[in-house]
């Protein structure tokens, strides 16, 4: 399936055989969004498809794009391009651990990925409550079977996004500009990734 930044400087495509469709409604999904330009969504979360990221491959713009951190305890890395300064998807901070996070607006028929299999950090039920999700047993399950499958086929070996070092590059901190971008009423407390309570 393919995928495209804003401008198409940066494209590639998106083997979507193994993976879940999700919501999330974490702040820092609806910042990456808002950083990207996008339609802020709001109460509506962010739809990503949660994969591996031997799963994507890219035709051109690989150069034009770096990862980067809202907060320096966070472990979620958002990759922004340099073209246009979308925010394509997120991955995990180490190719030992392969998540890689498309989201759907990037993606050129998201539809084709089918429902959404899971919601995450969902607002709580009455004021004062916890986040809580929906379909997390399946989402946790699904992310350990395709971390022990990319082991096993020792899918760093064509994961795009590392270095000739075997690491990813070093992320970013997010500049107070992007901050204010992600975050116009002002951050919520470090580590911006983690959901409020």
């Amino acid at each position: 399936m393919p995928f495209s930044c804003r401008c198409g400087a940066v494209r590639g495509t998106l083997d979507p055989s193994d993976g879940v469709h999700l919501r999330c409604f974490c702040q820092s999904c609806r910042g990456a969004a808002r950083l990207a330009g996008a339609a802020d969504p709001g109460a509506d979360g962010v739809a990503l498809f949660q994969t591996t990221p031997d799963r994507l491959t890219f035709a051109a713009g690989r150069d034009l794009i770096e990862p980067l951190r809202f907060s320096p305890r966070s472990f979620v890395r958002r990759w922004r391009t340099r073209c246009c300064g979308d925010v394509l998807f997120s991955s995990g901070d180490s190719p030992r651990w392969p998540v890689a996070g498309p989201v759907d607006r990037v993606l050129a028929d998201p539809e084709a990925l089918g429902p959404e299999q899971a919601r995450a950090f969902l607002p709580p039920r009455r004021a004062g409550g916890l986040r809580r999700h929906e379909g997390a047993g399946y989402l946790i399950a699904q992310f350990a079977r395709r971390t022990a499958a990319a082991r096993f086929r020792r899918a760093w070996r064509n994961d795009p996004l590392m270095e000739a070092d075997g690491r990813y590059p070093k992320a970013r901190p997010a500049t107070p500009e992007e901050v204010s971008a992600a975050f116009p009423e002002g951050p919520p407390l470090p580590p911006y990734d983690a959901p409020p309570r």
